[in-house]
């Protein structure tokens, strides 16, 4: 069951609809203690384990029977969500399958929590003391058997084996067809696999893009692929790339009819620049997660990102001045670099997700040429609004910059950023590479920030000309705060405040 609405939730309790195997209740969210985690903990592994399901927090149950929604407890402590998620992000293995729903209402909100079996292995709590596996039985939910820890992984085993096969089937991952440095990425959902599009019905321009996906089509450098006649219809699907008679091609795309996709660009221009990699991959995972979203996928889908050849190429990272070729061991050739992870296909719509899997990469990227991680785009740069614009203010060390290099604003190692003429009164708070308002709120983004402050639906619609920017200062170090600072709690959403006015405020 697939919850998305508040009159849905609202249908269940005035039909009386009784919890199961795959739907539980709860009138609340607490995780103020180690017990109140570690039941939470227990509630999202249990359904896991027992095939997936729904947990809806907000509904209150009849005291005289048991799972029986009679009305609803609205949330009201934003706050807790984001607990929630992390807990279950950083205490369960294999990572959790879920996408956490916040659904609007008068007078608070209801959270819906969509978990997913796990392809890889059962879940198990190992966390606050915690190391065992939990599995939902009828409305209950109690630790595994020895006999049922022992056939789950059995069964995950079984499907792992056929993995390789199914990926060999599908060409994938993606293998270049010239000499030089090609980055791909390569898609494919996990079983049951089923026909997404018919390629004899579908209508080519349905593939394209929306226009809001412009700049991100540039950057992904996809467009080209998928423009006029280049793109074609084959026996398992679509496909399109941009070769001419002259040339071979430099962008190719392929969606399969199962959702199985790649999306590959070639770097024939050296040295590579660090930032194109990473925009380039965000960018194809936005096109590939809002076609999944077109056409309905609903599995989980595994998900594997190679900068190929890397051997035949040079980095370029910071102010361009730093090129490296990449660092070989000896013994062994460093040809390649890949990042592989499972994701649900609504939770990469997320865009701290999404950061979160380029950033990983391209901390991998740039080790195989002997830097330590990365910088540019996560934790300094340019700043973005909610419209996807980039504000003409940079983000980094000491201060909040201007595009002329001159400091705006004072950034401080707790996290608070004071006024320049002032530097004891708050305008604003950095969390997470994220701008965020005393309420929580966020004024103003990282290119690809990461983490609960970001609202899921930062997109990029136009882009800084060089994500290289660093302000004067800007790899400096944030200056010391006297007084402790406590941070606010994110709300993950934008704030009404403008963070150009906060810090530049117009004459009354």
């Amino acid at each position: 069951m697939r919850v998305t609405t508040w009159g849905e939730v609202e249908s269940l309790v005035a039909n009386r609809i009784p919890e199961s195997p795959s739907l539980e209740y709860k009138s609340a969210l607490e995780l103020g203690v180690r017990s109140e985690k570690v039941e939470a903990l227990k509630d999202l592994t249990g359904i896991g384990n027992g095939g997936g399901g729904t947990l809806i927090y907000g509904v209150e149950e009849d005291a005289a029977n048991d799972g029986i929604p009679i009305g609803l407890e609205r949330l009201t402590d934003r706050g807790l969500v984001g607990i929630l998620e992390d807990i279950a992000r950083s205490s369960v293995s294999p990572p959790l399958l879920m996408e956490l729903r916040i659904l609007e209402g008068p007078g608070g909100f209801l959270l819906v929590v969509e978990i997913m079996r796990s392809p890889l292995a059962p879940y198990m709590v190992e966390a606050y003391g915690e190391r065992r596996y939990y599995i939902r039985i009828g409305t209950r939910t109690a630790p595994m058997t020895e006999q049922q820890i022992r056939d789950a992984y059995m069964l995950a085993a079984r499907a792992r084996e056929r993995r390789g096969d199914l990926w060999e089937e599908h060409s994938l991952p993606f293998r270049p067809p010239t000499g030089e440095p090609w980055l791909a990425i390569s898609a494919l959902p996990e079983e049951p696999l089923r026909d997404l599009l018919d390629p004899t019905s579908i209508q080519l321009d349905s593939i394209r893009h929306p226009h809001w996906m412009n700049a991100l089509a540039n950057e992904g450098r996809f467009d080209d692929a998928l423009l006029g006649s280049r793109l074609q219809i084959w026996a398992d699907g679509l496909h399109g790339d941009d070769r001419t008679q002259t040339k071979h091609p430099t962008s190719i795309f392929r969606l399969h009819r199962d959702g199985a996709a790649t999306l590959a660009t070639s770097h024939q221009h050296q040295p590579l620049p660090l930032y194109s990699i990473a925009r380039e991959l965000n960018a194809q995972i936005v096109y590939l997660t809002w076609l999944w979203q077109e056409f309905g996928l609903q599995t989980a889908v595994e998900v594997h990102a190679a900068l190929e050849h890397l051997n035949t190429g040079t980095l370029v990272m910071g102010s361009g001045d730093d090129v490296r070729p990449p660092h070989q061991p000896s013994g062994t050739a460093v040809t390649s670099v890949s990042l592989h992870r499972e994701f649900l296909p609504w939770d990469l719509r997320r865009a701290s997700r999404r950061h979160e899997f380029v950033r990983d990469f391209s901390d991998r990227l740039v080790q195989s040429f002997g830097h330590s991680s990365v910088q540019v785009m996560f934790r300094v740069g340019w700043l973005y609004g909610p419209d996807g614009i980039p504000l003409r203010l940079g983000l980094g060390g000491a201060g909040v910059w201007s595009e002329a290099g001159d400091r705006v604003a004072i950034v401080h190692n707790s996290g608070r950023i004071g006024r320049l003429d002032a530097a004891d009164q708050t305008v604003g708070f950095v969390r997470d590479g994220v701008v965020l308002d005393k309420e929580g709120g966020a004024m103003a983004t990282l290119e690809m920030a990461t983490g609960a402050a970001l609202p899921d639906t930062f997109i990029p619609k136009a882009f800084a000309i060089d994500a290289r920017y660093r302000a004067a200062g800007g790899s400096g170090e944030p200056l010391a705060d006297e007084n402790p600072v406590e941070l606010p709690v994110p709300r993950g959403e934008w704030s009404d405040s403008s963070l150009a006015l906060v810090i530049n405020p117009r004459p009354s």
